[in-house]
């Protein structure tokens, strides 16, 4: 089953002005679109990729580039474009971290045909983070 955090791995931590900031991991992209999962699995590139759906839920969940375990998933009650899509991966690892170029790769292969991306995660004192249209296009 399928289980995107709402809300990926890009660790940055500086100091400007003595002002520390926190390190982030980000953990998933989310955004709309009226492609069907398997468009969307090819356009993104995933391969292999098995599709399967429970109760509310319909996912993709395969390879791309170095992780096997990217999983693209939403509810399917309503009409694809009524609701969000999330990529994030799926693994027990504790290392869930989705790297920034692969969250760049993923908007890019997606740019003209999906809207309100965001980006979701963690910061290093753990708390939730949601990134917006604007900051999703500056990453």
């Amino acid at each position: 089953m399928s289980s995107c955090p709402i809300a990926g791995e890009e660790n940055v931590k500086s100091e400007v002005n003595n002002t520390t900031y926190s390190m982030k991991t980000y953990l998933s992209i989310s955004f709309r679109t009226g492609l069907s999962l398997e468009e969307l699995a090819e356009r993104v590139g995933l391969d292999p990729v098995e599709f399967d759906a429970e109760n509310e839920d319909e996912w993709a969940l395969g390879t791309l580039g170095d992780f096997n375990d990217i999983d693209i998933a939403r509810t399917h009650l309503v009409p694809a474009s009524e609701t969000q899509t999330s990529v994030c991966r799926y693994t027990s690892d504790t290392d869930r971290g989705m790297p920034v170029e692969l969250l760049r790769s993923i908007r890019s292969s997606l740019r003209d045909v999906a809207t309100e991306f965001e980006v979701h995660g963690t910061e290093s004192t753990g708390q939730w983070f949601k990134l917006g249209s604007e900051e999703v296009e500056r990453l």
